[in-house]
């Protein structure tokens, strides 16, 4: 972390949260599926963040700045993502 994070977390600016891999992987699924978009997985993990902050403060207006593509993800996705989605769809 830089100087320019620790003195917004430490003047209480900021608040900086976790989001593991499968929550990001998830998010970036759901995101495909339901608006049509491709974020790359830095972007995920705050989709992530954002969709567990709107469950503790329902009523409450979230803003994400989506940035990145995730076209250059694609190899990762394969590996992940798809798979896991081909291996859904063999199942009975």
């Amino acid at each position: 972390m830089g100087p320019e994070h620790s003195l917004l977390l430490w003047a209480n600016r900021v608040r900086y949260e976790a989001a593991t891999d499968a929550d990001s992987l998830a998010a970036l699924t759901e995101c495909c599926r339901l608006e049509g978009i491709l974020p790359a997985i830095e972007s995920a993990h705050a989709f992530a963040g954002a969709k567990r902050w709107a469950k503790q403060n329902p009523g409450k207006k979230v803003l994400i700045g989506l940035s990145g593509r995730g076209d250059k993800d694609m190899p990762t996705l394969q590996r992940t993502v798809l798979v896991d989605k081909e291996l859904a769809d063999k199942q009975p």
